[in-house]
């Protein structure tokens, strides 16, 4: 196999890596969107918490833990639904 065609299959390859990385992040997208509509405020706040509990005992000043576990607290109904709404658009650029 020359060195030209080595490359030309190495790129094929990547693209279709990208490709199958692409699906499951849509598939995962999908099944978010499911779950922000099914999922109760309460029931929000009990898995995020769970998450966020043990960093914030390691880190109680983490910027970014705070800043999820805040957001998480104060989503309100119209939010949730507006996330659910666009996470069926296709966001390809």
């Amino acid at each position: 196999m020359s060195k030209a065609s080595q490359i030309k299959h190495y790129w094929h390859n990547l693209f279709e890596y990208a490709i199958f990385i692409k699906g499951l992040f849509g598939v995962l997208e999908t099944i978010n969107g499911f779950l922000m509509l099914f999922i109760s405020k309460g029931a929000l706040n009990n898995i995020s918490s769970i998450l966020v509990d043990s960093e914030l005992s390691e880190d109680p000043h983490d910027f970014l833990i705070n800043f999820l576990a805040q957001s998480i607290q104060n989503l309100s109904f119209n939010i949730k639904n507006f996330r659910y709404s666009i996470s069926f658009i296709p966001w390809t650029p």
